[in-house]
């Protein structure tokens, strides 16, 4: 078992990350985080000191899940690469308050990748990132496994204890340097702190990579609607143009019939009445037309003399014997 060689409490707020830029923005359900934490599982793993954290988020990110062993194999440029994983310190204790500040001790071990963890304490560089999974969404994000914290170079969530932004002074290196010379010589002080910067570096990769798929997921998203929305406005001008042209036949055919039907009426209309007829053929305008040569009647004159009416003039006076010759009055007319 590794010797301990430092005990740390910190705090954090899931309200307020401390952060103006480059926060995960997430929106953690606090009442899923009591659960995981009272639940038996996690309860067990704590008693038993095997919630072991790391120097960066790395071996969890590459092994592609929060609990990792001592050894993985992951995939790097097509290659299978085995990594050694060095615990740096463990979970001792853990609790969230319901105002959302979760309180957590580690024990940080004298392993190489504590020492490092150590070193950034020392130099106020890093902070602590919980490994968890859950289910992700943009109004909220549910905790079901909380399998530790890591040292990372930059925490979504700013210790409580010093609420500020990360050291980023040009000291910032000697200070590691000068924290890890109390363990290692220099030259191993200088490999481990570059290993650490290219660790970090491939951590910002990797962040920046799931943050370029879930755009790429809401841009996915935006497009499926806007083929969503295209496909229903084509629906809607296909109906329209059926409904246009249903309308123009059921027309075409009114105005057959009502040709017809003046056709067959024992009576004579001038061109311009046929033409109001097909332009006015509703109820009302058909009984205008009858009461017109109603009316018509009623003055002793031919229904085509009447005088002018809505539907337009009547022959002229002197056609009148020419037209009567037309009228058939075998039948009766009524009206």
């Amino acid at each position: 078992m590794s010797k301990t060689i430092l005990e740390v409490s910190d705090s954090f707020s899931l309200l307020s990350d401390g952060r103006k830029m480059d926060a995960n923005s997430r929106n953690y359900a606090i009442d899923s985080v009591q659960r995981t934490i009272d639940s038996n599982k996690f309860k067990e793993g704590l008693r038993l000191g095997e919630l072991f954290g790391y120097y960066g988020h790395q071996g969890r990110q590459l092994a592609g899940k929060a609990n990792i062993g001592e050894q993985e194999v992951v995939m790097i440029g097509g290659k299978p690469v085995v990594l050694t994983n060095v615990p740096s310190n463990v979970l001792t204790s853990i609790e969230i308050s319901e105002q959302g500040i979760v309180n957590h001790t580690q024990e940080v071990f004298d392993t190489t990748s504590g020492q490092i963890v150590k070193a950034m304490m020392d130099a106020g560089r890093g902070g602590w990132s919980w490994a968890t999974s859950g289910s992700d969404t943009p109004a909220k994000s549910t905790v079901n496994l909380l399998s530790g914290f890591d040292w990372v170079n930059q925490p979504n969530f700013i210790s409580l204890e010093r609420q500020q932004a990360m050291l980023e002074s040009a000291d910032a290196n000697n200070l590691i340097l000068e924290s890890l010379g109390k363990s290692y010589d220099k030259d191993s002080a200088q490999s481990i702190l570059n290993n650490w910067n290219n660790q970090n570096e491939l951590g910002v990769l990797f962040d920046r990579a799931e943050q370029l798929q879930d755009e790429v997921l809401i841009l996915e998203g935006v497009r499926y609607q806007n083929v969503l929305l295209n496909t229903q406005l084509k629906d809607v001008q296909e109906l329209q143009l059926g409904l246009k042209r249903q309308l123009q036949a059921t027309n075409d055919e009114s105005s057959a019939l009502i040709l017809e039907s003046l056709a067959k009426l024992p009576i004579i209309l001038s061109d311009e009445q046929r033409k109001q007829m097909l332009v006015n053929p509703s109820v009302n305008g058909i009984a205008l037309l009858f009461e017109s040569m109603a009316n018509t009647f009623a003055q002793g004159q031919l229904p085509h003399t009447n005088a002018k009416t809505q539907y337009g003039a009547t022959p002229k006076r002197s056609n009148a014997k020419k037209h009567l010759e037309q009228v058939d009055f075998a039948a009766p007319t009524e009206f």
